[in-house]
């Protein structure tokens, strides 16, 4: 009696497994999606923070100066272009961009923000912020973060970075 069951079970399995015909491997129900993440275009190159720097790719910045940073354990380099300023960290040797600071009315983010303008306009282009310190207001895509400061009801620093 056991061989019978025993050997109605392999052949069930069998039957079973062989009984679609199709090997394709099953697809998930939700495929990967590419992570969220916010971007800045500057000079007409859409920029993100945490890309590889390459200095070639940016005119000829007005000034650069090296600082060390305690939080990276390391030198950082500012590369001052004018109408922004850019962060760059060092990790293993490679130059990142890490932060990038707006400071002209000129450059806006994607998302059509200057400095100068309104609280109400930053809460009509960005929505309500994921976190507020004081005067700070910090927006969060993946790992990407915008942080704008308002002061007497309007923007006065937009800053975009990788999360710390």
């Amino acid at each position: 009696m056991k061989k019978t069951v025993i050997l109605l079970t392999v052949l069930l399995l069998l039957v079973s497994g062989c009984s679609s015909g199709n090997n394709e491997p099953e697809k998930p129900d939700n495929p990967p999606v590419a992570e969220e993440k916010y971007t800045i275009v500057l000079n007409g190159k859409e920029i993100t923070a945490g890309d590889k720097f390459d200095e070639n790719s940016f005119p000829p910045c007005d000034e650069s100066f090296d600082e060390t940073d305690c939080a990276f354990g390391d030198k950082v380099t500012y590369y001052e272009y004018g109408d922004y300023e850019v962060m760059v960290c060092y990790i293993n040797g490679e130059a990142y961009i890490y932060e990038v600071f707006l400071l002209s009315p000129d450059i806006k983010t994607k998302e059509g923000l200057a400095l100068g303008d309104s609280y109400d306009d930053m809460i009509k282009a960005m929505g309500e912020p994921v976190r507020t310190e004081d005067i700070t207001y910090y927006y969060q895509k993946g790992k990407t973060v915008y942080a704008f400061v308002v002061a007497d009801g309007s923007i006065s620093t937009i800053s975009y970075s990788l999360e710390r």
